[in-house]
């Protein structure tokens, strides 16, 4: 059985199935900078390698036939797992979701023996490091792509601007017209002010004098009176 030399075939399934495995974001976050034995143990791929085993006849007849459910009874049943139906051969029991049967088992601890043997293997190394390549190529064009998606977005949610309202206020904002007093203005207003509190001051001397002149007219009659 070829596994890592399959060539992109075992790269696509390493790229496809080990994700499921050990959980997409880690394979995300992880695939681009360490290589898959670094962070996937050989329990891990066992374990992807016997799903993809089990399933393959099922999920191919699937896919021929444009069914997207998995409650199909004319599929046909997994190898390992009998799917809920009795009528399969090599199925655990009558239950669905019940478990793996004994061969399930026995197959993969084969599988985990030959992860085991690819693993160690030179040529090994140098697949695993095209594999991180990729992914990290892969995770790059993705960016960017997203970048490029929010600069489209960005742009288009804001219209065209001419720039024709802006003025010395601010944009779209005039500049208040207010009325500025000047100097001379205010030296009339208190030149006023200063001419009137004048004019008060003189009647009201004028007044006080004309009271007391007729006080002393008064006093000299009185006193001609009493020399008589």
């Amino acid at each position: 059985m070829e596994l890592h030399e399959g060539g992109d075939t075992y790269g696509l399934f390493l790229a496809k199935i080990l994700p499921r495995i050990v959980g997409k974001c880690i394979w995300t976050s992880t695939s681009s900078k360490k290589q898959v034995s670094q962070f996937c143990t050989k329990s891990d791929e066992a374990f992807g390698l016997l799903l993809l085993e089990n399933f393959y006849a099922r999920w191919t007849w699937m896919w021929e036939n444009g069914v997207l459910k998995d409650k199909n009874r004319e599929a046909p049943l997994a190898l390992y797992t009998n799917c809920g139906d009795t009528k399969g051969t090599g199925g655990s029991s009558n239950r669905k979701l019940e478990g793996w049967s004994r061969q399930g088992y026995e197959r993969f601890n084969v599988l985990h023996g030959l992860v085991a043997q690819d693993r160690a293997k030179q040529s090994r190394v140098a697949f695993e490091e095209q594999i991180r390549v990729d992914m990290e190529h892969e995770l790059a064009s993705k960016r960017i792509k997203k970048i490029q998606q929010m600069e489209v977005t960005h742009v288009g949610s804001y219209p065209a601007h001419d720039f024709e309202d802006v003025i010395e206020g601010g944009i779209g904002l005039a500049v208040p017209d207010v009325q500025v007093s000047t100097g001379e203005h205010n030296d009339g207003q208190g030149s006023s002010n200063k001419n009137s509190r004048d004019d008060h001051g003189s009647s009201s001397s004028e007044s006080a004098d004309d009271d007391e002149g007729g006080s002393d007219d008064d006093i000299g009659d009185e006193v001609g009176d009493d020399e008589e």
